[in-house]
């Protein structure tokens, strides 16, 4: 599915030309806040067993996803300075922490098609803004399930108090891709949603 921001709807930036940043937080906000619900990892009850069925579920996705990603940033995205992935690390080394393991977990194709630059860009900006949120969830998790990085969290715990200089990195990526390609806008809000929806049918349809 395809769905694009039409002329005249999209945010303002302050010089006066298109938002990317805003263009893209309008258009997602619902799929961000149905992923959320999805997930449910804010609950009071969950479980370590529950909890490490989610880590797999996200390990289905990331590990496939991290690596189409790298290869369409070489295709499409040379000489731009992006920030490192390791999601797909973190994920096995939590896995393990909590007993279980990596090698024979399904994986994701039904992945965001990542052909072009703005592909790219739409896509890590969900995946970029997820480490954020992951702070939150790491906080509950630790209090909750008596889980830290280096025992079972480090997926959510992410780069720490280093997350919001990456994501302030990113921002200028982003911000320095808009500007210079304004009319590649609608692909990356395409790619986004797509991020967004491929990863909650994936969680929401792998094999438990």
């Amino acid at each position: 599915m395809s769905i694009a921001i039409v002329a005249g709807s999209m945010p303002e930036a302050r010089d006066g030309g298109p938002d990317l940043r805003d263009a893209l937080r309008v258009a997602t906000r619902h799929e961000h806040d149905a992923a959320e619900a999805s997930f449910r990892l804010l609950r009071a009850s969950i479980t370590r067993a529950e909890y490490l069925g989610i880590l797999e579920r996200f390990y289905g996705y990331y590990e496939p996803l991290e690596r189409a990603v790298q290869r369409a940033s070489e295709h499409h995205l040379r000489g731009m300075r992006l920030p490192e992935h390791a999601r797909t690390a973190r994920l096995r080394r939590d896995i393990e922490a909590l007993g279980g393991a990596h090698a024979h977990l399904a994986t994701c194709s039904a992945l965001p098609a990542l052909d072009s630059a703005a592909a790219v860009i739409g896509c890590l900006y969900v995946i970029e803004g997820a480490s954020l949120g992951g702070q939150i969830i790491a906080r509950h998790l630790a209090a909750t399930l008596d889980v830290s990085p280096a025992r079972g969290c480090a997926f959510f715990f992410g780069e720490g108090d280093e997350i919001r200089g990456r994501w302030a990195h990113f921002l200028a990526v982003l911000h320095a891709f808009g500007a210079a390609h304004p009319a590649s806008h609608g692909a990356c809000v395409d790619a986004a949603l797509a991020t967004f929806q491929t990863l909650r049918g994936w969680y929401e349809g792998a094999p438990a």
